[in-house]
């Protein structure tokens, strides 16, 4: 069999079809695969940027519970700022609720969840009515209680730092 002027043309244009088909099906596969990175990336800072707003919220619901803490310590801690102390810790607390847990790891989730668990806790100690010595309360009980409530808030606190890695 001899080849001809036309068959080498022939060929030519075979394999550059192929080549075209290829070329399609690659291009198609790069740009799937970049669309996959960049959400990725994508996610990636979503989980980064809930991470910090849980570890600001935390953050905040620890200096609150700090600052709890010493006003109770004082002997004129009276009903009004008990009062002021439960609404000042509902603010905090609903803010929790704004958070994108879904954007979060299980671990952060948790350590969230029981963040705001003990801003429940530091609104009922707030709330909790007076024993029959009102100073009593105030300097013996209330004190250890919130201190102990700080305590648990600066453990989630440790520990959405120290998972602080992006899943």
């Amino acid at each position: 069999m001899s080849w001809h002027h036309g068959d080498y043309l022939s060929l030519a244009q075979a394999i550059a079809a192929t080549l075209a088909v290829i070329g399609a099906f690659a291009v198609v596969f790069y740009q799937h695969w970049l669309l996959e990175s960049n959400r990725r990336k994508d996610a990636q800072r979503d989980q980064r940027t809930a991470l910090r707003l849980a570890q600001v919220f935390v953050e905040h619901a620890l200096e609150t519970s700090k600052a709890l803490e010493l006003s109770s310590k004082k002997m004129e801690f009276a009903k009004r700022e008990s009062e002021n102390a439960v609404e000042v810790l509902r603010d905090r607390r609903s803010a929790f609720d704004d958070l994108p847990l879904n954007q979060l790891s299980r671990p952060h989730v948790v350590a969230v969840t029981r963040t705001r668990t003990c801003m429940t806790k530091l609104i009922s100690i707030c709330r909790q009515r007076r024993l029959s010595s009102e100073e009593a309360f105030e300097c013996e009980v209330m004190p250890p209680l919130i201190r102990s409530v700080s305590h648990e808030i600066a453990n989630q606190l440790d520990e959405l730092n120290s998972e602080g890695r992006i899943d």
